[in-house]
This record gives C-alpha cells, structure tokens and sequence, in this order.
C-alpha cells in the first residue's frame, strides 16, 4: 500500500537537498509547478515516466522513492506522524500494524472509526467486542450490530 503523502514528503525533501525549486523540477520533468505541489502534498502520484525520472534524478531506486517497506509504528506517541491517516487504518485493518485500536478508537475520525468497524463486522479485523462496544456511539453501535445486538454484547 503506497502512502502518498510520506512520498511527497520524501520528493519536497530530496528536491530541497539538490537545491531545485518546485520551477525548475517541474521544467525538468516536463509537469506544470502545481503537479509538484500535488505530488509533494500526497495529494496525487507521479507517472510511472516521471517516478523513473524522480529515481534518476535523486540516484535512488523504486523502492526507495515509494517507500516500499517502511512500516507504521504502533509504539509511536502519534501513530499517524509521517503517514497519511487512510494508510495507517488500512495498516491495521490488515494486519501489518499490530496496534490496540480499540484502546485507541478516540483517536479516529468518524470515517476511520467506520472502516475498522466494518473490518470488525466483516470479521477482518479481531477485537474485544465487549470492551470496544463500551466506545461506541448508537450510529456506530446500529452499524456493527445491526438494531439488535447479541446478548453477549450488551
């Protein structure tokens, strides 16, 4: 799973360090100033020519630029520092970042709560039912259980 915004991140810093402005990388790379800006913002990706282009330019490889690899750590004070939200949810959902989300559920969006719980619902993601449903609103509640819940729930 690519997570856009670290890679952006990675860009802005690579093109700082070689001393290009947002200008002159775009002149290079044949792209409008504001397609670097979406880039280095995780608001959108490169080409597949302008990512060669990128690992040329910055002497690093695919891997590298794309950060392939480069794992969430669930220790961290703020899990979601460097990384875009939506990729660490997934990252949990998956199973890549072992991280107690149901300790944590306050620190989610509303729309990131509901990915996990339909993760939960759809049996995806294990968790302690008793102890999340205690942090659940009645929307969030009617979503995982449906109007009625089992009785080992309640």
């Amino acid at each position: 799973m690519l997570d856009f915004k670290a890679i952006g991140s990675g860009i802005r810093e690579r093109r700082q360090r070689l001393g290009y402005s947002q200008d002159s990388l775009a002149e290079i790379l044949g792209v409008t100033h504001q397609a670097i800006s979406r880039w280095e913002q995780g608001e959108a990706m490169p080409t597949v020519e302008n990512l060669a282009e990128l690992c040329s330019l910055f002497d690093i490889g695919f891997d590298e630029l794309l950060l392939l690899g480069r794992p969430v750590d669930p220790t961290a004070k703020n899990i979601f520092a460097g990384h875009s939200r939506t990729y660490v949810v997934k990252e949990i959902i998956s199973g890549r970042c072992p991280y107690d989300f149901v300790g944590n559920f306050n620190v989610f969006m509303p729309q990131e709560r509901i990915m996990l719980l339909r993760a939960v619902r759809e049996e995806k993601l294990p968790a302690d039912l008793p102890r999340l449903r205690q942090k659940l609103t009645t929307e969030e509640l009617i979503f995982l259980f449906g109007k009625k819940q089992p009785r080992h729930i309640r």
